[in-house]
């Protein structure tokens, strides 16, 4: 009975079966915005890491946090909106495609913007890397032939990293909170950062805090009123 449950719940699962209409947005929107603050924190922790985002007291060029936090909530909007149903799950990511690269081609040729942007992504990751003494990385380096504003580019790298957090947290997260999967992630995201001893400041474990506390938070809501919790539970009703 509690296998049958778990496979048919609802996206929102109400605590309170009398819950309303309006609760039940509200709840929603709470997933949304759980989704949101992964995106962002966990975007904000590796920029921060590996120089990608400016950062106070470094002089180094960086991509503006309000930017990234910007990429991140209109990625975690649409993927809010993808989830709703089957049709806004093929409508969501088309429509998201066209507008970034709309975007892009505001500022330039959108092929050539975004080959420069992963480049500089690399390259300053590769640098921040051998600045702190690692420099077996440089291995990796990139031509660095750009086209554009190094600033423009690690915005529009950035903006990628945020989209792939996107995709990540959403299949972790949204639907249904997966423990497991979910801790993989963060294990992966956080292990090479320590052992490496990049971060720089504050600020980016404060981030890491963050999208931790929401995704764990997700997943023990899920665990209580979706999971292996609520099956038990049920069973003991029974």
């Amino acid at each position: 009975m509690g296998y049958k449950k778990l496979k048919t719940a609802p996206i929102i699962r109400e605590p309170n079966s009398g819950m309303n209409r309006v609760l039940t947005v509200v709840g929603y929107l709470g997933r949304a915005f759980v989704l949101f603050l992964c995106v962002m924190g966990a975007s904000l922790f590796l920029g921060d890491a590996l120089a990608l985002v400016a950062a106070e007291g470094y002089p180094e060029i960086g991509a503006p946090g309000g930017t990234v936090a910007f990429c991140a909530f209109l990625f975690s909007a649409a993927a809010a909106v993808g989830a709703y149903d089957r049709r806004a799950a093929i409508v969501s990511p088309i429509a998201s495609i066209a507008i970034f690269v709309g975007a892009l081609a505001l500022n330039g040729n959108p092929a050539v913007l975004a080959w420069d942007a992963v480049r500089c992504v690399v390259n300053t990751a590769v640098r921040r890397l051998a600045d702190a003494g690692f420099m077996s990385f440089a291995s990796f380096a990139l031509p660095e032939n750009y086209h554009y504003d190094e600033e423009l580019l690690l915005c529009v790298g950035m903006a990628f990293v945020a989209a792939v957090f996107t995709v990540i947290f959403s299949l972790c997260l949204f639907r249904r909170a997966k423990l497991a999967a979910t801790t993989v992630v963060c294990v992966l995201l956080l292990v090479p950062v320590f052992t490496y001893n990049i971060t720089r400041s504050v600020a980016g474990i404060v981030w890491a805090i963050t999208f931790i506390a929401a995704a764990l938070s997700l997943c023990l809501f899920d665990r209580r009123y979706v999971g292996s919790e609520f099956a038990f539970i049920e069973k003991r009703k029974k």
